[in-house]
């Protein structure tokens, strides 16, 4: 990641952590890092000099724009563009896709910028209703605290959730702490192993079968805690918030939704997502939520990362050779599916009796202040 990269984006900088926040697309988290580090965020560096110099406000008719890093939405996704008074088309205000352009691609003002502060102010969203104001700080220990506000700038009452979605690299394993394996729901293609052990998911990598070129599924997650752990090189993202009961979460949504995609060719996708309440708000009035994020040293998992035990795997993640794509923190790699472990659900079945984590697992979360069920 070049310096002149670097130069383009609202930079911040503490306790042994950088951040980098795009001010020309939507306010966007795009770098956060151990100083010198490699990022931890899926990121697209080849827009953001494009995005610092030329920036400009959203053209609602182009394709949506996926420019990764962490991004907060309105929830719930059904009424994306329930509010909207751009159009007096029906269908515009009946869409699901994509996400409020205002929020996420528009440039936002600076409204204060210090070594480990940051406060940036988005434009008034004529889809939404409401104007953002997001305030990031780098505290002496290396955490990075997030806060979003989004007040009604609107004429109307609207109800509406703030929800955080942070890209990580989309190679992790995901854990999120959780009373049963009865707390999670999933859709898609069933293309992700996941266990229920010790008072966690685990949330795998996602599998490409012989002549699939993409899947991808969503996990719906009553946590009992608010954190998510994802696996990255050289240690674990970490994301502590307020957890959201669910039934104060918007219809359709959950308190934490974790979604992958795996494509052959491409980079996929991982998205670490949790929602607030929803709130009524009249016109004038606000709405606030607040999450923290911190880079965990730890050695690597001793099982979560897949091996390639036969056969090879190109670098795009196509196969040679028996087993299945597997797609890992180390880059694609194959394995037979007979290797899978005990305990993984596959396809909405259980295979097999809950296998217990790793002892470096059990004992990251009990440094994260829980209690491993035994």
């Amino acid at each position: 990641m070049s310096a002149e990269l670097l130069a383009s984006l609202c930079l911040l900088v503490g306790g042994g952590m950088e951040i980098g926040v795009t001010r020309g697309c939507g306010g966007r988290t795009v770098v956060m890092r151990a100083s010198g580090g490699e990022n931890l965020l899926q990121a697209r560096p080849e827009n953001w000099r494009e995005q610092a110099t030329n920036a400009r406000m959203p053209d609602l008719d182009a394709p949506w724009s996926q420019d990764a890093g962490q991004v907060v939405w309105l929830g719930p996704q059904s009424r994306f563009w329930a509010d909207q008074n751009v159009s007096k088309d029906p269908l515009m205000s009946a869409r699901g896709w994509p996400p409020d352009p205002f929020l996420t691609e528009a440039p936002y003002e600076e409204v204060e910028h210090t070594r480990n502060r940051l406060v940036l102010r988005g434009p008034h969203s004529p889809v939404s209703q409401v104007t953002l104001t997001k305030t990031w700080t780098v505290l002496d220990d290396g955490r990075i605290r997030f806060e979003a506000e989004a007040r009604n700038t609107g004429e109307k009452t609207i109800r509406k959730g703030l929800w955080f979605n942070l890209r990580a690299l989309p190679a992790a394993k995901v854990y999120v702490p959780v009373a049963s394996v009865k707390k999670v729901r999933r859709t898609g293609d069933a293309a992700v192993p996941f266990r229920y052990a010790d008072g966690f998911v685990e949330i795998g990598l996602p599998r490409l079968a012989p002549g699939q070129e993409r899947v991808d599924e969503k996990f719906f997650v009553e946590p009992s805690r608010g954190v998510i752990a994802a696996s990255v090189p050289g240690g674990f993202l970490v994301l502590e918030f307020e957890p959201t009961a669910p039934d104060k979460v918007a219809e359709g949504q959950a308190p934490v939704e974790i979604y992958r995609l795996a494509e052959r060719t491409g980079p996929g996708l991982l998205e670490l997502e949790q929602h607030g309440p929803e709130c009524e708000l009249s016109p004038g009035d606000t709405m606030r939520r607040a999450e923290t994020w911190r880079f965990v040293p730890w050695p690597a998992p001793r099982k979560s990362v897949p091996r390639a035990s036969s056969g090879t795997v190109s670098a795009a993640g196509t196969r040679s050779g028996p087993g299945e794509t597997v797609f890992s923190s180390e880059g694609p790699a194959s394995r037979p599916p007979a290797e899978d472990k005990a305990g993984a659900i596959q396809g909405g079945r259980t295979d097999g009796e809950s296998a217990p984590l790793d002892q470096d697992l059990r004992d990251l979360f009990k440094c994260l202040g829980g209690e491993v069920q035994n």
